[in-house]
């Protein structure tokens, strides 16, 4: 079985809590290894074929109604989408979460941080980005901190193919505030029955390292470190249970904020383009160019 729902994006605005909450449903089946596949816009998995995707992923699917693929990088890439289309169709559902651009890109800049592939400042990494996403297609998924926020070309290309019906467009900032409300709008919207689950979650809230070292070992482990580590720990499912463990004990919450400033210059680029998706969705979004926010 293939997906007939995607939540594509975007990253960074409560894809991971959704997941997890969904995941509860009876009728509802994602993929138990892995929350982003990935499969249409990660080139080397994309060329083992949709066969390989199906068997990988769900292949232990048994009867449940709906069938998802949440990955957040298929909005952002444009290669995805073509993907989409002619491998899954266009009978699709799809879900898109959508977050107050200023913050998607804090937060995705945090997570950069804390991984250990961001030295920069918030402020450098901005002015910094187009050059080096023209670097590398890697450096393109992880600096396109202010990209990924221009949601209206996005939206609009995602409407060239799927008719308005189809897309449910959920606002991060109302899924935060009134989650009961939101899930509810989402099962009707997959046409499975609202119940009660587990939803006082909150995956991937901001954090740092204690110890970035440790963060950078676990996340980008050396050739020689990976092969003391499976000479201690030979089976892989501890291994990842184990470096998981220690990564998450190695994370202390933060409380984070922009500088009101610089959230005003960022929110002031963002103008022209929320302005053009509140046309595209007809929705207010003013609350985004709210500046004094902290």
């Amino acid at each position: 079985m293939l997906p007939n729902f995607i939540c594509p994006g975007v990253q960074k605005s409560a894809t991971t809590t959704l997941y997890d909450i969904l995941k509860q449903h009876p009728d509802i089946y994602l993929p138990k290894k892995l929350k982003e596949p990935g499969f249409f816009h990660v080139e080397e998995r994309y060329l083992k074929g949709i066969n390989w995707y199906e068997e990988n992923y769900y292949s232990d699917v048994i009867n449940e109604k709906v069938i998802g693929d949440m990955s957040t990088g298929y909005i952002f890439e444009e290669k995805a989408l073509d993907r989409i289309i002619k491998d899954l169709g266009k009978d699709l559902k799809i879900i898109i979460i959508l977050r107050n651009p200023v913050d998607r890109a804090y937060s995705h800049y945090l997570m950069n941080t804390r991984n250990g592939i961001e030295s920069l400042s918030f402020r450098e990494a901005i002015e910094n980005e187009k050059r080096r996403i023209q670097l590398s297609n890697e450096n393109k998924l992880n600096y396109s901190y202010f990209s990924r926020g221009l949601y209206a070309e996005q939206i609009k290309r995602i409407l060239r193919y799927y008719d308005k019906k189809q897309i449910l467009i959920v606002l991060f900032e109302e899924f935060v505030k009134n989650q009961d409300f939101i899930l509810n709008n989402i099962y009707d919207f997959l046409e499975v029955e609202r119940i009660k689950v587990i939803n006082n979650i909150k995956s991937n809230a901001a954090s740092k390292s204690r110890f970035e070292l440790i963060s950078k070992l676990i996340m980008y482990p050396s050739n020689l470190t990976r092969k003391i580590i499976r000479l201690i720990i030979p089976n892989s499912k501890i291994r990842k249970y184990v470096a998981l463990k220690i990564y998450q004990i190695n994370q202390k919450r933060m409380e984070y904020s922009i500088d009101a400033n610089y959230r005003k210059l960022l929110s002031e680029k963002y103008k022209e383009d929320i302005k053009e998706l509140e046309a595209i969705l007809n929705i207010d979004l003013g609350k985004w160019l709210i500046y004094d926010k902290v």
